[in-house]
């Protein structure tokens, strides 16, 4: 499972849109990359991400 795939699953369960995973941490438009794998994120990101949530 790619990290990408392991946040959309997340995402998924907690009933958010990209825009509320994402909040202030990144755009709308980069974090759909990331999911689809198109994008890699930063160790940084992927942790405010989860603590977040």
């Amino acid at each position: 499972m790619t990290i990408g795939e392991a946040l959309k699953k997340i995402r998924s369960e907690l009933g958010l849109t990209q825009k509320e995973m994402c909040g202030d941490i990144m755009s709308r438009s980069y974090y759909a990359r990331v999911e689809s794998d198109k994008s890699y994120i930063s160790a940084n990101m992927l942790i405010q991400l989860l603590l977040i949530h």
